[in-house]
This record gives structure tokens, sequence and C-alpha cells, in this order.
């Protein structure tokens, strides 16, 4: 089966391609909409499905698709800060608290699917005005739900994280081996050779 990843991210391209996955680009622009009642699980899991769908047309028989998409949820959900101002906020409101990080993956195939989430607590600790200016004077926080990247300078604003590393980089690696599996799709490392 041929890997699809429906999705521009560079940290997700860069997971799957150390983890020795093969697979193609696809991307159709999805709308993000944070404004219902849905709990940021329900939020994560939509989205993503909602990636896989607008993909759904082009997928062939001998392709599976995957999408993700990570909420943070600080009390209130945070998607990727649109000017530096809404980095600083939401850096400020993450700021000495606990918060959670939910990634929602559908992998789907022409006859199947699966769709799940998974969530990682994150303690930040009290950040200072200097860090906040600073940050935001990078290109890290643009790109990155919550404005922060966990896989780079931000590393210093986290106390600890309960759950999977990897889920908050963007994509929760374990599970999403293991789901890949039962579509036959795996690393180059574990085929057949």
């Amino acid at each position: 089966m041929k890997l699809i990843l429906a999705s521009k991210s560079p940290r997700r391209i860069q997971l799957l391609e150390e983890m020795g996955y093969e697979f193609e680009i696809r991307t159709r622009s999805v709308k993000e909409c944070f404004d219902d009642t849905s709990s940021s699980n329900e939020k994560a899991v939509r989205l993503a499905k909602e990636k896989a769908v607008a993909q759904r047309d082009a997928l062939k028989e001998n392709e599976v698709i995957l999408t993700a998409d990570t909420i943070v949820d600080g009390g209130k959900m945070l998607g990727k800060p649109k000017t530096k101002e809404e980095a600083k906020q939401m850096l400020r409101t993450l700021s000495g608290s606990t918060h959670r990080v939910v990634t929602g993956v559908y992998i789907g195939s022409f006859l199947t699917h699966v769709q799940f989430s998974v969530e990682t607590i994150v303690h930040f600790k009290l950040l200072t005005e200097v860090e906040v200016n600073h940050y935001t004077n990078t290109k890290e926080p643009y790109d990155k739900a919550g404005a922060y990247g966990i896989n780079g300078y931000a590393a210093l604003f986290i106390d600890r994280i309960e759950g999977d590393y990897y889920n908050v980089v963007g994509l929760p690696l374990s599970r999403v081996y293991k789901e890949l599996q039962t579509f036959g799709v795996v690393p180059t490392w574990a085929q057949d050779e």
C-alpha cells in the first residue's frame, strides 16, 4: 500500500521520514474553525477527517491516507497565531500553567478508516516578558498551534510533560505506526526484501 500524507507540516514530514516511511504529500485547503462547543479531542479528530475527505476523490485503491490536526487547549482552543501580538498573548496564556495538546488522526483507505485522538499534558514554566519577546522575534511560533514548538527553542519553557512527546511535536508516532501496520503500511526498514 502507498502512503499519502495530507499535510504540509514540516514536523510531520520530518517525523515520517525519520521513521523510514516512503510517502507522497497531497494537500488541499480546509478551513479550521474553533467556534463550536465540541471538545478539543472531537475538534482535532473532525479537522483531521475533513482533511482526508477533501482528498477522498483522488484516493486510489492501493493508497492509504494519513491526516492529523493538533490543537493546544489552554482553557480555550489555541490554533496557529496570525500575528506577533497573537503569539505573545498565547504564550502569556500558557505561561505558568498546564495545558493539553490534542492531536486528531485519521487514517483511511478505499474501504475502511480509523480515527483517534491522543492527548498530552504540558506543564509550562512561568515565562518572563524577555522570553516571550525573544521567542516571538524568531520564526518558530507562527506555524504551530499554541505558538510554540516543543522540539525547538520553546523546549526551555517546559517543566515536564505527561504523555507522548511526539504528539506535542504533531504526530503520535507509536499509535500511528501501530495503526498504519493494520493497513499494510510499514517503514522501508520493515518491508520484506
